[in-house]
């Protein structure tokens, strides 16, 4: 919305792809939760594509990349105790002797990206499930 009160007609779609190197840190508390945390360098692949661009225009779709960093913390719940039946399958058949549900915050920053000044930065809160494999 400008400041005349008119609306842009602009579609912008942007996908992120992130990949991380960090060192990380479990603290269990007792069988059934565990505290976690991670930090190091990242990078990050950034696609921009613009509706209000000509199709032919080098603006249209932008290709960058960019290096910076990540933090990120987690609390897991063990469900293999609560699951025993798919615990006892997924032990024998894929090796898998815990499985949980993650609860995480992650704060990222990227600022290096060479086409133009753009900063992609902030926080995120997912849940996500992970395995200990044998």
């Amino acid at each position: 919305v400008f400041v005349s009160g008119d609306l842009a007609e602009s579609n912008f779609r942007l996908w992120k792809i992130p990949v991380d190197a960090g060192v990380g840190i479990a603290i269990p508390l007792g069988p059934w939760f565990s505290v976690s945390g991670a930090a190091g360098p990242s990078a990050i692949g950034l696609i921009q594509n613009r509706s209000d661009q000509a199709r032919e225009s080098p603006k249209k779709e932008r290709r960058q990349m960019s290096y910076g960093y990540f933090t990120q913390a987690s609390l897991k719940w063990n469900l293999s105790p609560i699951f025993k039946q798919a615990s006892m399958n997924m032990l024998r058949e894929q090796k898998v002797s815990n499985f949980y549900l993650n609860l995480f915050v992650r704060q990222h920053q990227y600022e290096n990206f060479k086409q133009e000044d753009l900063v992609v930065s902030g926080q995120s809160v997912g849940l996500g499930f992970s395995f200990d494999f044998l």
